[in-house]
C-alpha cells in the first residue's frame, strides 16, 4: 500500500477564499496530489457467477456455494463480505454473505466459495452468458467512515479534490462507509470538483457503501479514469458528470447496486438548477463526450442508465456547445438489469447527435 499526500508546487496558491471552502467532515486535496494504491491491478472488485452448488434444501431454490474463475483466490479472503445482486426484476433483492471457505473446483480455472448461509440460486453464466448475476467483494482494507456524530443522520464525510488541475492523483482500493450529506450540493464520497484536465489520474477498486449522497461526482473535470469500483446502497445519482461540460472522462466496469431515492433533494443555488435524485440513476451521464464501457448498473430504485443531457453550474457560460448535440464517446458492452423503471433512459432532454 502506498499512502501519500503531496504539495504540488504548480498550484500552490491554487486555493484562497470561497473557492476552497470544504464545510464540515471533508478530506480535500485542493492544489495537491493524493496518492493511494491499495489494491494490485489484477485484483477483482467483482465478477459474474460461474455457477453454483445447491444446497439441497427440500423445496427451497437455494445455493450453498458459488462457482468463481480462480481470479479470486488468495485475494478474497475468509470472513469477508460478499453481495450477490439481484437475479430478478426486483431492484432490492440483492443478497449479502459472508465467506467462509474457498478450495479449487473439479472445473480447472474455477474455485469454490462456500457461504455461511444458502441464497436463493441466482442466474449463472452457465444458464447464460447474456444474464449471468454479479458478485462483489464488500471489504477493502482501508477504511474511510464517517463518524454517526452530527444532528443530521445522514450527513457524513465527503472527499473532494478541487481547483487542481494538471495533477496525477491515484485513489484506489479504499472502502467508503458513511459519506456524503445528502441535501448539500458538492459533498459527495469521491469528488473531483472543478480541476479541470487530471490526464492520467485513476478512481479505481474502491467500495462506496451506505452512501448518503451520490458516489463518484466529475464535476467541471476532463480526462478522469473511474474503473473497478463498487457502489452498494447509495443515495441518488451514483456514477455521474455534474455540469455537462465534462468529457474525456472513461467510466470502465464499474458496478452499482441498491441504488436509492434521496429523501432531501440539493436545492437550487442558482447555477444547479433542479435536481433530479428523487428518480436516481446508477449512471448519470450529462454530456456524451465520454466513455462508459462494462459497467453494471444492478438495481436502482429509478433508472439504470439516464442520459439527461444539460448543461448548468457556474462555468456553463464558458462553453458554448449544447451537449443534446455533442459526439458520443463510447458506449459499449453495459448491462442494466433489475431497475425498478428503466434500464437506459434518454428523456426529457433527449439525445440528437450530429
Amino acid at each position: 500500500t502506498v499512502t501519500s499526500f503531496i504539495p504540488a508546487d504548480s498550484n500552490r496558491d491554487v486555493c484562497g477564499g470561497f473557492a476552497c471552502k470544504a464545510g464540515k467532515k471533508p478530506i480535500v486535496v485542493a492544489g495537491g496530489k493524493l496518492v493511494i494504491e491499495a489494491l494490485p491491478t489484477d485484483f477483482p472488485t467483482w465478477l459474474n457467477i460461474y455457477d453454483v452448488v445447491d444446497a439441497n434444501i427440500p423445496e427451497e431454490d437455494r445455493s450453498r456455494a458459488l462457482v468463481l474463475s480462480n481470479a479470486v483466490q488468495g485475494k478474497w479472503g475468509i470472513g469477508a463480505q460478499i453481495l450477490v445482486t439481484s437475479h430478478t426484476r426486483e431492484w432490492n433483492e440483492e443478497q449479502v454473505r459472508n465467506i467462509t471457505n474457498i478450495y479449487d473446483h473439479t472445473e480447472a480455472g474455477y474455485v469454490v466459495v462456500e457461504l455461511d448461509t444458502p441464497i436463493w440460486r441466482p442466474t449463472t453464466f452457465k444458464d447464460s452468458s447474456d444474464f449471468a448475476t454479479e458478485v462483489a467483494l464488500l471489504a477493502r482494507n482501508i477504511v474511510f467512515e464517517g463518524d454517526q456524530d452530527d444532528a443530521n443522520s445522514r450527513h457524513g464525510g465527503h472527499l473532494i479534490v478541487m481547483n487542481t488541475p494538471n495533477v496525477v492523483q491515484k485513489l484506489e482500493g479504499v472502502e467508503f462507509r458513511n459519506f456524503g450529506q445528502q441535501g448539500n450540493l458538492g459533498r459527495y464520497p469521491i469528488h473531483f470538483h472543478l480541476c479541470e484536465s487530471v490526464t492520467g489520474s485513476v478512481v479505481s477498486k474502491n467500495l462506496i457503501r451506505n452512501s448518503n449522497q451520490r458516489c463518484v461526482v466529475v464535476h467541471g473535470t476532463d480526462n478522469l479514469v473511474v474503473e473497478d469500483n463498487v457502489a452498494y446502497n447509495t443515495a441518488g445519482h451514483c456514477f455521474m458528470t455534474e455540469d455537462g461540460i465534462e468529457q474525456g472522462n472513461e467510466f470502465l466496469y464499474n458496478l452499482g447496486a441498491l441504488t436509492r431515492k434521496v429523501d432531501t433533494i440539493i436545492p437550487d443555488s442558482g447555477s444547479n438548477g433542479d435536481e433530479s435524485d428523487n428518480l436516481p440513476s446508477t449512471f448519470w451521464m450529462t454530456n456524451p463526450s465520454n466513455m462508459w464501457v462494462g459497467n453494471v448498473a444492478a438495481g436502482s430504485e429509478d433508472n439504470g442508465f439516464w442520459m439527461e443531457l444539460i448543461k448548468r453550474g457556474p462555468r456553463a457560460d464558458m462553453y458554448s456547445f449544447d451537449p443534446k448535440y455533442e459526439p458520443l464517446g463510447r458506449f459499449e458492452n453495459n448491462v442494466a438489469h433489475s431497475n425498478a423503471d428503466k434500464g437506459f433512459r434518454t428523456y426529457p432532454s433527449g439525445y440528437e447527435p450530429t
